[in-house]
């Protein structure tokens, strides 16, 4: 897809790599939001950015309301990525109904959520991406990250599942697996992590944008990235 001046949604988007993402896209020339559940973080990257072409949502992904109205504000994208997520390693048997609970609603319904509010419209224009980015965890597992991969197994069923609904409208939908990332994913769920030999979330977004890139006529439906163990 030619991304110069079109527009995305990067869910997510304020830290990590939804902020490096996010930071590309506007290099190519879009047009795109990002959102977050803390307006204090959206607007620091809005700062960070520093584009005319940046746009802040506060929402919370796992509330459907919440999406709604985010949709509203936000009408039509061209390309959304799914990209919000949190983390949860833990023993199953050590693991809080509350956190069993987030994770799924943040990590899979918050991403179905979000996929239903906008490709609608998509539909309706012949042409979008819906990019939803997972992880290496999502294709294969390792203990004490039952919960975890739980939420990202379910994310590689909706994505694979939602291709084929979506084949001959113009929508192309791809999972992205990424495996260990330089990213504060770990440290927001209070759980320290030895990340030497993990990969710079700014060179995994460049491998991500170019996916986003490829002309219409290629296929690329899955990609598994990084360190995976």
């Amino acid at each position: 897809m030619d991304l110069f001046r079109k527009t995305a949604l990067v869910t997510g988007g304020a830290t990590g790599l939804g902020f490096e993402i996010a930071s590309l896209l506007l290099e190519k020339g879009m047009i795109v939001w990002i959102c977050g559940r803390s307006r204090p973080s959206l607007l620091s990257a809005q700062s960070k950015l520093s584009s005319p072409y940046v746009f802040i949502q506060q929402c919370d992904i796992s509330n459907p309301a919440q999406v709604a109205e985010m949709k509203k504000q936000i009408g039509h994208v061209d390309v959304l990525i799914n990209n919000a997520g949190v983390w949860c390693d833990l023993p199953l048997e050590d693991t809080s109904i509350d956190q069993i609970s987030q994770t799924v609603q943040v990590n899979l319904l918050g991403t179905i959520y979000v996929s239903q509010a906008f490709f609608s419209s998509m539909k309706t224009k012949g042409e979008g991406i819906i990019a939803n980015i997972s992880s290496a965890l999502g294709v294969h597992t390792r203990k004490h990250v039952s919960v975890y991969s739980a939420s990202k197994f379910g994310v590689r069923g909706f994505t694979e599942s939602l291709r084929d609904e979506l084949k001959g409208t113009g929508i192309r939908v791809f999972g992205w697996y990424p495996g260990g990332m330089k990213t504060g994913l770990f440290e927001h769920a209070g759980q320290g992590r030895d990340m030497t030999g993990y990969i710079d979330a700014k060179d995994m977004a460049k491998l991500f944008v170019s996916m986003l890139e490829v002309p219409q006529e290629m296929t690329i439906e899955t990609c598994v990235a990084g360190r995976t163990e």
